[in-house]
């Protein structure tokens, strides 16, 4: 326990922590990203971040936690950035699926863009049993649920939403896939107009 005099101290100390962890976090994320996990060495992101290899295995005990961690942090970074995007083109009342498309188009013709980070590392990971492997399936099905949670907000009843999100899902996935792979700067448009005659099927099904 430290004293009261000891207690400033001991608080920078754990700003100055918590800041180079969250240094090591942003600068692996962006190598793992544009390199791919195994072109990057922990030697790669300790020279990057500016910080001991000592420093770096304090902070994570091995590549495999770095990557679990990393990849969670642009989970919720790269989730929360789709949302806000989607929900200012909805302020007017423009329907949300629609804008989802949009957006995905957007990210598609970014100079940052270079895939979805979880389709890259779920076909770079040895197995489907590295730790790392959890954040890749929680972020499908996060947003596989977002979809189904918009289709319901518009009225969609909830068996209907369902399939609507697995569909659009797997309209966003082979966008994603297709820009990378043929340099398609249209995909998330094309991907968008399919989605168009998905969601007017489901609404004015077949008798």
């Amino acid at each position: 326990m430290t004293g009261t005099g000891d207690r400033p101290q001991y608080v920078a100390r754990q700003k100055r922590r918590a800041d180079t962890h969250e240094r090591v976090i942003q600068v692996a994320a962006d190598l793992l990203y544009r390199r791919g996990i195994q072109q990057v060495s922990m030697d790669d992101v300790a020279a990057a971040a500016q910080v001991t290899k000592a420093t770096l295995y304090k902070h994570f005990s091995s590549k495999d936690a770095l990557i679990s961690e990393c990849l969670d942090v642009v989970d919720l970074e790269h989730f929360t950035w789709f949302v806000s995007q989607v929900e200012q083109r909805t302020t007017g009342g423009a329907p949300a699926l629609s804008a989802v498309f949009d957006v995905l188009d957007q990210w598609i013709n970014s100079s940052a863009f270079q895939g979805c980070a979880f389709i890259n590392a779920s076909i770079q990971l040895p197995d489907h049993q590295h730790p790392a492997f959890l954040a890749v399936l929680n972020h499908k099905d996060r947003t596989r649920r977002w979809l189904v949670t918009l289709a319901t907000e518009e009225g969609i009843p909830a068996e209907s939403a369902e399939l609507i999100g697995s569909h659009l899902m797997l309209l966003m996935e082979g966008a994603i896939v297709t820009a990378l792979v043929q340099g398609r700067a249209d995909a998330g448009k094309e991907a968008g107009d399919v989605a168009q005659i998905v969601l007017q099927a489901m609404a004015n099904p077949r008798k």
